[in-house]
């Protein structure tokens, strides 16, 4: 998603183009994750819009956004 998300409400915009599947424990870290992903594809994304937020999910013990510290497992089909 890249407007509107999660829901495919009003406006709501999906994109086809990366086609992943992004399962884990740790929201902070998914949230970090993909946000380095969307920045990878889309020249309208940046990464630096959503530190704020994760930094703040930080400070509330919600998970980390340091993705050095997670196990990241890819798997292709």
């Amino acid at each position: 998603m890249t407007k509107r998300a999660p829901t495919l409400g009003y406006k709501a915009e999906a994109r086809e183009r990366v086609n992943l599947l992004i399962l884990g424990g740790d929201m902070v870290a998914i949230d970090s994750y993909c946000g380095r992903i969307m920045e990878q594809y889309y020249d309208t994304f940046k990464f630096r819009i959503v530190e704020p937020c994760l930094s703040y999910a930080e400070s509330l013990g919600l998970g980390t956004a340091d993705l050095s510290k997670v196990e990241i497992i890819e798997l292709e089909t």
